[in-house]
């Protein structure tokens, strides 16, 4: 009897829908894990260029969107975990962050319409009436497909806000001669008159982010000194970022005109195509400042937009703005397209490899994104499929027998007077508590300071 009972619980933990075998591939950070799962973006339902953060009170909602290229239904769920500020699984258990239920299906699709590429696009908006959040912090987003197997799809990070601090700063060139022509330092404060922090360097982490990426954050910044009520983090050579130069863009929100970086556009019966210029080497060429996104990228579909009645905009600086139904057709009438990339090098980067990066790569130097060297054309080319709209890049290069190594500055170049924006992020944890707050955000412009 007992061996009975012992194969029982042995088959049971090892069964899928019990075990934790779907999420042993894991990453706790931005990634789709599956060929057909496309476009996938996080932000919050009023701006389509907005970063995944969101205040704990006062009703504003995250919105995902991605597209399925298997052009079917499929049954996803989706779960949301919370982490600490070094991005490891909190202590809580799910009933102290959730209200509602802790698996949900994601029910909102829609087929492509008038496409060549035919797709399936989801959508969910949270938190909604199944699930809400209850606690400030990290979050990290799950998406599986098939209710029953769980084959992660994507995970995407946010942050959910309880603002009771607030942070101030301002840019100072770096002192350092070597590194003050192209790179960026911050100096931060916290001001916090209305919590009693015992501990601060025990208490209180601190993240700085470039351009909202997590890839080369600064993390476990601690003050450097603490005073009434104010803690103050004034490093000279520690807050500081390679200031690079201002994105490159591609735009094909529209098959029907070329725009600057464009080629030529041809049209199959399955998909089209797009060429681009080549592009050039940039380390040395003098700095030029036009407006970018900051390596983000917008989904759009111009010729949607037209038959909507708008004008044709260009200038991408501003998010598009429009009713829940106009930004639906954007979504389900946006086609795809193969994108070709050419880089000059008139010889190859010896052991290093060439990609293309920016936020439609997860910020990763990815297989499909990586460029190869054609000796008869002195280039790099590769290709990616997009789908329609205006997109950032920038180009990297991996080192091959150290993959994590990866340096953009020698393709692109830095310059200290690039706009970029950072953020810090302020996590405190009491003590005697299991998970870390998030307690005060600020945004700051390189250009423009603090908003």
């Amino acid at each position: 009897m007992y061996q009975t009972i012992s194969l029982f619980l042995l088959l049971v933990l090892l069964s899928p829908q019990w075990g934790t075998a779907q999420d042993e591939n894991l990453r706790t950070h931005d990634h789709i894990y599956l060929d057909n799962i496309r476009s996938v973006q996080l932000h919050r339902t009023d701006s389509v260029l907005s970063y995944p953060i969101i205040p704990l009170q006062g009703g504003r909602r995250l919105r995902l969107t991605f597209d399925d290229m298997d052009a079917d239904v499929k049954d996803y769920v989706y779960t949301i975990v919370h982490y600490d500020a070094n991005w490891q699984p909190s202590e809580m258990d799910v009933s102290e962050y959730i209200n509602g239920f802790e698996e949900n299906n994601l029910l909102d699709y829609q087929f492509s319409y008038n496409t060549i590429r035919e797709y399936t696009h989801f959508q969910l908006d949270f938190p909604n009436e199944d699930i809400q959040l209850t606690k400030s912090g990290n979050y990290l987003l799950k998406v599986y497909e098939d209710e029953d197997q769980k084959r992660l799809a994507l995970t995407r990070r946010f942050m959910v806000i309880e603002s009771i601090m607030t942070v101030g700063g301002r840019f100072i060139r770096p002192s350092d001669p070597a590194v003050s022509s192209t790179h960026q330092r911050l100096n931060f404060s916290i001001s916090h008159p209305d919590v009693r922090i015992g501990n601060p360097q025990n208490e209180i982490t601190t993240v700085l982010l470039q351009n909202g990426r997590w890839d080369n954050a600064l993390l476990n910044l601690k003050p450097k000194f603490v005073r009434n009520e104010k803690l103050v983090y004034d490093y000279l050579n520690k807050l500081l970022f390679p200031a690079g130069k201002e994105f490159r863009h591609l735009d094909i929100r529209s098959f029907d005109f070329r725009t600057d970086r464009t080629e030529s556009i041809e049209e199959y019966a399955d998909h089209y195509k797009v060429y681009l210029n080549a592009d050039e080497p940039r380390p040395y060429r003098p700095y030029i400042f036009y407006r970018d996104i900051n390596g983000r990228y917008v989904v759009e579909n111009l010729d949607v937009s037209l038959n909507f009645g708008r004008t044709a905009r260009i200038d991408i600086a501003e998010s598009f703005v429009g009713t829940d139904s106009q930004a639906a057709e954007h979504a389900r009438q946006g086609d795809y397209a193969i994108a070709y990339f050419r880089l000059e090098a008139p010889i190859p980067y010896e052991g290093r490899r060439v990609y293309l990066v920016g936020a439609f790569s997860d910020w990763q130097c990815l297989p499909e994104y990586e460029l190869t060297y054609e000796p008869s054309e002195n280039e790099y080319r590769g290709q990616a499929l997009l789908k329609q709209g205006y997109y950032n890049y920038t180009y990297a290069l991996a080192d091959e027998d150290n993959p994590e190594q990866v340096s953009f500055a020698e393709i692109e170049g830095n310059w200290h007077e690039t706009e970029n924006e950072y953020h810090v992020l302020v996590y405190w944890r009491p003590f005697g508590q299991r998970y870390d707050r998030l307690v005060a955000l600020q945004t700051f412009n390189s250009v423009r300071g603090q908003p």
